[in-house]
């Protein structure tokens, strides 16, 4: 028959160990979050790489149309945020858009896209063209890529 010091010393040391393992776990559990964190904020993603955006018209006037071609490699299949912008003392912002054109396959070097944009909102002035795409690579790390043109001009 067991006294009562020893049926306490019993559960003290079950105790003990229950709440070693406790800790234990919960101490694997905040490294191993820390750790994902970590890896997924600083991981090296290259969703997206920008040879050069070119410009293919040649006539910038007020309410004409500018069509620029863009060489690129896309190396991930997510979708893109595009923005596009005129830059001079002010920027002149074009509605954002969503894309997602196909990975580029390796056997490609390098893909051309062409796109025509309305000079109806432009004022006569010299500008820089500015593409981003900005991807969500997971749920903490937004990558912005860019690429911008010489400088040109819009006249009347």
């Amino acid at each position: 028959m067991t006294t009562t010091s020893e049926f306490v010393a019993f559960v003290n040391k079950k105790m003990s160990i229950i709440l070693l393992l406790f800790i234990g776990f919960f101490a694997i559990s905040i490294l191993s979050v820390s750790g994902l964190g970590l890896y997924g904020a600083y991981y090296p993603y290259n969703p997206i790489e920008v040879k050069e955006v070119k410009i293919l018209s040649t006539d910038h006037r007020v309410g004409g149309e500018f069509t620029y071609e863009v060489t690129y490699r896309k190396n991930i299949d997510l979708p893109a945020l595009v923005t596009r912008l005129f830059i001079d003392e002010n920027i002149v912002q074009f509605p954002p858009t969503m894309s997602n054109v196909r990975v580029t396959p390796s056997d490609i070097e390098w893909e051309k896209h062409q796109t025509t944009l309305s000079l109806a909102r432009i004022a006569p002035d010299v500008y820089i063209f500015k593409l981003s795409f900005t991807y969500q690579v997971n749920p903490i790390r937004q990558i912005t890529v860019s690429s911008e043109t010489s400088c040109f001009r819009v006249s009347k």
